[in-house]
């Protein structure tokens, strides 16, 4: 019970956490010396790190004021994400007002009791496919708000629903197999035919998709049978947005409309971001456009419309400001010059080892770099380029060195405090990353053994370019 005084690793305070990184991180500008890597423009117009460029630069190590400013600059560089996160906020803070949720989706809880626990492995599977295919992440975020209500009332808990959301991306995103901004770019960079091996990438999206649901299914059972065993019970019994499903609000006309304008949304989001290529700031768009329609169909007034949305952006400002904190670290790293030189200093450690052992420590330096740089396309054109090479001189095939490129981008992304995603999705759901890391790990674990095994096969069978 959370009541109980527990004994284990404190993990801080998200904003904690992400400062004491960026204060780690201030420090290392002093010592590590500075570096960087020669970068061209490719014809895709995407700046490439140069392989064997690497060159001594003068000293550039951050000051207080530097690594303070790296916050609001960061902020500054991820803004469009946080507007996206506000129109979310402030729409289902409407939505939320008319308890159409609660109406709708409540009495099919209640007429599916004997199938509920079909949702997890499906909502996992079908957004592992959106993320290995078009890179479904940023919009999972729209599923939470009324993914954690539901799940408690199904007598689950908050971890369940925050897992149901975003495992499946992360997982998709490692077993990728036509998403151009890891597959596509990655190919492209290393020449190999486009879409290439695309039978042992849907083997790898397989393996970690029944492994997250697996993993979130058994726990949720468990979690069923005995709801104090949930990390986060106390908090889940406390929470404002609850569906009671011995006492639901009336199905009236008002909320059918407001579930259909619900459901119209997401149809159009799906059709956007896959027919006319939509992104974040037709996606804010969408959901500011929601919003009103609720507003008027639920006839909240000018006024209430206002304090509705005003609201809802307020409970998800912390996953907004997360967003900027989380890229301050790259931004530290960048201005003291000395990312590079982790990066050069890295390869030449893996090129001393033997050619399986190379293979390994490039998957596990793939996954750490994911902590400092969480864009796909950012790490595709930051260390492939130092990876290919290396990847070469020892043996190891370039569509091998591709599928450690996008299992290292994709495993951890639910776990590092620099992932913008996570960081609102925590705060959204209202779950510590404390508590989260530690209910996350173990799935990690398994998801990073069995991601290993597979990079040893593709590099014992010399996965070629078909």
């Amino acid at each position: 019970m959370e009541g109980k005084k527990k004994r284990g690793i404190h993990i801080p305070h998200m904003f904690t956490l992400i400062l004491l990184i960026i204060t780690v991180c201030t420090i290392l500008t002093y010592i590590i010396p500075a570096g960087e890597y020669d970068r061209v423009i490719d014809e895709n117009g995407t700046e490439m790190l140069v392989a064997d460029s690497y060159h001594r630069v003068e000293q550039t190590p951050v000051s207080v004021m530097g690594a303070l400013k790296s916050v609001q600059e960061g902020f500054i560089a991820t803004a469009y994400l946080a507007g996206f996160i506000f129109m979310i906020g402030g729409a289902f803070g409407v939505v939320a007002e008319t308890k159409a949720i609660e109406a709708g989706i409540g009495r099919i809880i209640k007429k599916t009791s004997k199938r509920q626990g079909l949702l997890i492995p499906i909502v996992i599977f079908v957004v592992g496919f959106g993320a290995g295919s078009f890179g479904m992440m940023e919009e999972c975020l729209v599923f939470i708000p009324f993914l954690v209500p539901i799940c408690i009332a199904m007598g689950y808990d908050s971890i369940t629903a925050m897992s149901i959301a975003i495992v499946g991306s992360s997982s998709g995103y490692a077993g990728s197999f036509i998403q151009p901004a890891n597959v596509g770019v990655s190919q492209s960079i290393a020449g190999l035919p486009m879409y290439s091996a695309i039978g042992y990438r849907f083997l790898i999206l397989i393996v970690m998709l029944t492994i997250a649901a697996a993993y979130t299914y058994i726990y949720a059972q468990r979690i069923k049978k005995d709801p104090t065993r949930s990390m986060m019970y106390e908090i889940d019994l406390h929470r404002e947005e609850k569906v009671d499903l011995d006492d639901l609000p009336e199905l009236t006309t008002t909320r059918k409309l407001v579930l259909l304008v619900m459901g119209a949304t997401f149809a159009l989001l799906v059709v956007g971001v896959l027919k006319w290529g939509w992104y974040i700031n037709e996606l804010s768009a969408l959901f500011l456009g929601m919003g009103i329609v609720v507003g008027f169909v639920a006839r909240v007034g000018f006024d209430g419309f206002g304090k509705l949305f005003a609201k809802g952006v307020a409970d998800f400002s912390s996953g907004a400001l997360a967003v900027g904190f989380a890229n301050a670290i790259l931004i530290v790293l960048q201005e003291g010059h000395i990312l590079d030189t982790i990066l050069y200093a890295a390869s030449g450690f893996l090129t001393s080892l033997p050619t399986a052992l190379t293979a390994l420590g490039m998957y596990v330096f793939q996954n750490l770099l994911n902590l400092f740089i969480p864009s796909a396309s950012g790490q595709a054109a930051t260390s492939l380029p130092i990876l290919l090479p290396m990847a070469d001189m020892a043996g190891i095939t370039r569509q091998t060195t591709c599928i450690i490129f996008q299992i290292g981008n994709g495993l951890s992304n639910n776990i590092i405090p620099t992932c913008g995603v996570l960081m609102v999705a925590l705060s959204m759901a209202k779950i510590p990353y404390g508590k989260w890391a530690k209910w996350f790990a173990p799935l990690l674990g398994l998801q990073f053994v069995a991601g290993a095994i597979l990079v040893l096969i593709a590099n014992a069978i010399h996965l070629g370019p078909f």
